[in-house]
């Protein structure tokens, strides 16, 4: 086994050679036993692992979410009432990931709704829509 095959196979299986596969331990043992480059490939990947290792995380403070809403209270912020001051009585925050499928269900609705011209209801196609707002752009352009 040559450093680049060994190198190749720390990338692949870590530096601990009980997890590489059965034909490449023995050859992997040899060279990591014979050379100085071998072992620090080994160490430069236990530095690396040791660094991508998840850290023990901190727990917050004791009470802070009581402290939190205390504050909340205090400044008149009532929940539930913070993103919609003009419509106090829904109690629903105003939030994108609401009003944006509202949105698009307010226009697919009225899109569906038949158009009367003369007391006859009749459908709206997507051509006649355009043409009626755009003009005819293929014939305005034409006639420049």
């Amino acid at each position: 086994m040559d450093i680049e095959e060994f190198e190749d196979l720390v990338d692949r299986f870590g530096e601990d050679l009980s997890q590489w596969p059965h034909s490449s331990r023995e050859a992997g043992a040899a060279l990591l036993r014979d050379s100085p480059e071998a072992l620090e490939i080994v160490e430069q990947a236990r530095q690396l692992r040791a660094l991508l290792a998840p850290h023990p995380s901190e727990r917050a403070p004791a009470r802070l979410v009581g402290r939190i809403t205390a504050r909340a209270a205090r400044e008149g912020v009532a929940a539930g009432r913070v993103g919609m001051p003009w419509l106090p009585c829904l109690r629903v925050p105003a939030q994108p990931a609401l009003l944006l499928p509202l949105c698009f269900l307010l226009g697919l609705t009225l899109s569906l709704v038949p158009v009367s011209n003369t007391g006859v209801a009749t459908w709206l196609d997507v051509p006649t829509f355009f043409l009626g707002c755009c003009g005819d752009l293929g014939r305005d352009a034409a006639n420049e």
